[in-house]
């Protein structure tokens, strides 16, 4: 692993399929990741980065779990290609399932690990939880979509429990949980709850 930057962050080095060059894909861990299982956060957008998810080291601090957040090739402190601009068989999912992968590989977590995926993390969480991996021991699905085909049917509608309903429909062992004084970022507009939600979740064998 590289050295820690003046963010506390490390960098990952892969190739990106059609890239045609190596990236780096930034990094920061808070916590020790053979604590526990560690959390990984997906930030949304795409084009966002991990910033507005350093608040969920909440759950490092009260409940001792390793958080793991990056910035998403393209965002942030990682590589950005703008030589790629535009180009719609680059900027796939698949993209972005590679890297999420070779990301924990490279932290050696990928034999037990948790996902949190906020707003398009979501989506990206859900399609990686799809091809069924064995280390994925918990999953967060955090103001997502399961559908953007309902997202877009639903945004003159309130509330858009359309939106969520697929994933608890199908996926076994599920809890739906709704934060109803908040918009698009419960764990900030109902931080103390949220915690104590996916805290709980998180720990609850």
């Amino acid at each position: 692993m590289s050295n820690t930057d003046s963010n506390g962050g490390k960098t990952m080095t892969w190739t990106p399929e059609g890239a045609g060059k190596t990236c780096q894909t930034w990094y920061k861990i808070i916590g020790d990741l053979a604590a526990g299982t560690p959390l990984v956060a997906l930030h949304g957008g795409p084009g966002v980065n991990h910033e507005y998810l350093l608040i969920l080291s909440d759950l490092t601090e009260s409940r001792s779990i390793p958080l793991v957040v990056y910035d998403q090739v393209g965002t942030g402190y990682s590589t950005h290609l703008p030589e790629k601009m535009g180009d719609i068989t680059f900027w796939r999912d698949e993209l972005f399932l590679q890297e999420l992968d070779a990301l924990l590989c490279h932290l050696g977590i990928q034999e037990n690990y948790a996902l949190l995926g906020h707003s398009w993390g979501g989506m990206l969480g859900a399609r990686h939880a799809v091809s069924q991996p064995k280390g994925l021991k918990k999953l967060v699905l955090a103001d997502t979509p399961a559908d953007m085909r309902l997202w877009v049917e639903s945004q003159n509608a309130l509330p858009q429990d359309s939106v969520v309903r697929p994933f608890f429909q199908h996926i076994p062992r599920v809890k739906w949980v709704k934060f109803s004084n908040s918009s698009h970022m419960p764990h900030f507009e109902e931080r103390e709850w949220y915690m104590e939600v996916v805290g709980n979740f998180l720990k609850d064998d």
